[in-house]
């Protein structure tokens, strides 16, 4: 990361919670562990999505460039074709 993006967390995401604890109810700012709890959560849930998108994005762009891939794991699978025929059933038949 970069130095400014460290800065804005470091600055800036302490009173975005507090505002946030502020209307939920609570009064007084979150401790900095509870800071680095949320902050640990938001970004691995945010570089879970982008590597599963990525995945995904370059399983399609290869598999239409005529590269022959391996198979997908079953709950890929299941929401990748969703509503559409399985391509290995098609395949056999």
């Amino acid at each position: 990361m970069c130095l400014p993006c460290l800065n804005w967390y470091r600055k800036v995401f302490p009173a975005y919670m507090d505002q946030v604890s502020a209307n939920i109810g609570f009064y007084g700012s979150p401790s900095p562990i509870t800071i680095c709890c949320v902050l640990f959560a938001l970004l691995s849930v945010n570089a879970s999505c982008y590597v599963f998108l990525l995945q995904v994005v370059y399983r399609v762009l290869l598999q239409s460039m005529g590269y022959s891939m391996g198979p997908l794991p079953g709950i890929i699978k299941k929401y990748l074709y969703a509503g559409m025929p399985d391509p290995e059933d098609a395949k056999e038949k």
